[in-house]
């Protein structure tokens, strides 16, 4: 069910997008601090499906001597580059200084922030503004996955397996 919906996503995004690509080029910038091979995975796996699609992406990797400064630094830079339209930050930070994730997130403008993990993001989402917020991905590909499956939740009691940014806590929101 994921694969299909990932072609059809996939599809959908590169017709969208011949429409828009003369006047428009999208450039996703993602920034990961440390060597974590999940991470590694994750983020080249977002930079194939970029370069599937046509897109600009281009990868600020740091090492893990990095302080939440630097990164809060790194961030507040491609917030004010007009060519960047979304900002991801891999998480978690693999960092021997600690940086707070959160600090880090919160200093992605909201409209670049297309993972949707900020606080502002997360507060929209939690009072049902989902027209001004993005919507986390992981929580998104889950309810992609209901919907093309035709299960019709609304009524029922469920279950919400966890309550991290990425997934549940949007579901939970969005369920409650």
């Amino acid at each position: 069910c994921g694969k299909i919906i990932s072609e059809k996503v996939t599809f959908y995004i590169k017709k969208e997008f011949e429409n828009i690509k003369s006047s428009f080029q999208p450039h996703l910038a993602i920034i990961q601090v440390g060597d974590l091979v999940p991470s590694n995975v994750y983020v080249r796996k977002k930079m194939e499906m970029a370069k599937n699609l046509k897109f600009v992406c281009s990868l600020r990797k740091w090492d893990r001597n990095t302080s939440e400064s630097q990164i809060i630094n790194c961030i507040e830079q491609l917030n004010h580059d007009p060519k960047i339209c979304g900002i991801m930050l891999q998480l978690p930070l693999d960092s021997e200084c600690h940086p707070d994730p959160l600090n880090c997130l919160n200093a992605i403008k909201t409209e670049k922030d297309i993972e949707g993990l900020n606080c502002e993001n997360s507060a929209l989402l939690g009072y049902g503004r989902v027209d001004r917020a993005y919507i986390p991905c992981t929580s998104a590909a889950a309810l992609s996955i209901v919907e093309l499956a035709g299960w019709e939740v609304d009524g029922l009691n469920i279950v919400v397996v966890g309550n991290g940014i990425t997934a549940g806590r949007f579901l939970s929101f969005k369920y409650i």
